[in-house]
Parts: C-alpha cells; sequence; structure tokens
C-alpha cells in the first residue's frame, strides 16, 4: 500500500473515525492534525485521507476556523426569526427573546448588533424575492433599536420608512416599502 504524503496546512480527515482537520506536524510517517475545536491528535499517514479544495496557508486557516466557530456559535443561539404573514406582508420580530435562546452572555451593544443583522437579512431575503412590504417590530422601549433600524434603513435609497398601524403594533414597530426600478 502506497503511503500518501501531506504538508501543513492541507484539510485531512481519518478514515476510519468522524474526525477532520488541518495537518500541523509531520514526523517520518506520523501526521499531527489539529482540528475546529483546536484539539491536536497524531496519526500514522496511512490512517489519514486528503480532503480535496481545503488548501489554506496558516494565516487564512486562522481566519477559516475563526468564522467558522462564530458562524457555528451564531448558529446554536440564533433561533430563527419568527415571520407571520398579515395581508401578504412578511413581519420581522426583533425582540431580542425572539432571537436568542438565552441573553445572559451578551452585552446590549451585542444584542443590539444581532437584531440589526437579523434586520439586514430580512431586507437582503426581501429584495431577492422582490417583496414590496415588510414590518420590523421593534417594541417601544427607549427606542435604542427603533433609531438604529432608521439609521440601517437610511442607507438603502430604494426604501421608504415610516411607523406602522398605531391600531395593531402602537409605536412599536416600522414599515417599509422597497422600491424597484422598472
Amino acid at each position: 500500500m502506497k503511503t500518501t504524503t501531506f504538508k501543513i496546512g492541507e484539510r485531512v480527515s481519518v478514515i476510519d473515525e468522524n474526525l477532520t482537520g488541518l495537518v500541523v506536524k509531520i514526523l517520518g510517517s506520523k501526521v499531527w492534525i489539529s482540528t475546529n475545536f483546536g484539539f491536536e491528535y497524531c496519526y500514522e499517514a496511512k490512517e489519514l485521507i486528503r480532503v480535496y479544495g481545503n488548501f489554506f496557508n496558516d494565516k487564512s486557516v486562522d481566519l477559516l476556523l475563526e468564522a467558522k466557530e462564530r458562524k457555528k456559535r451564531k448558529e446554536l443561539l440564533i433561533k430563527k426569526v419568527k415571520k407571520l404573514k398579515h395581508k401578504g406582508i412578511l413581519e420581522i420580530d426583533l425582540h431580542i427573546e425572539k432571537l436568542l435562546d438565552f441573553r445572559g452572555k451578551y452585552t446590549q451593544r451585542e444584542w443590539l448588533s444581532i437584531q440589526l443583522i437579523e434586520a439586514h437579512k430580512a431586507i437582503r431575503s426581501c429584495m431577492k424575492k422582490n417583496r414590496k412590504q415588510l414590518i420590523f417590530i421593534h417594541g417601544q422601549g427607549e427606542g435604542i433599536l427603533k433609531k438604529a433600524l432608521h439609521e440601517l434603513l437610511d442607507e438603502y435609497p430604494n426604501i421608504e420608512y415610516f411607523d406602522a398601524s398605531y391600531r395593531k403594533y402602537g409605536t412599536g414597530a416600522t414599515e417599509i416599502y422597497i422600491h424597484y426600478r422598472l
């Protein structure tokens, strides 16, 4: 059986285990790999298989791993945005308890960032689907989220916004219209 040679930085997978990592050290037929969680394991080269299309230099590997870890954490903590349809108008509830499983580890600034990211994603999604109307439910509170949301909406030249129906939402929602060029 031919022994495969690996290079530092290559992504490899262990043949008989559900384990993938990056080659970080090679000594003879021994290959050390580092997993996404930072654990290092040593295997014989014959126990590993190269995962093609994932060759990186050390700096980009670190950046990639950090990005994957952030994405995984976000996916675990952020629930799907509750989408309600009211007369064909999409409603996005930006209350933090609707977006996070628990709020304990985040600062209020991080909460606001998460809420604005969700608003931006909803706007982009509506634009891709050519939807013209959207309602963001931000609540009444101190108005911090509402002000930040309006600042975000000001960055879109094709979006017009105003307070949503007072009867239904009080002062706790903003309705937007997306204008498309013909």
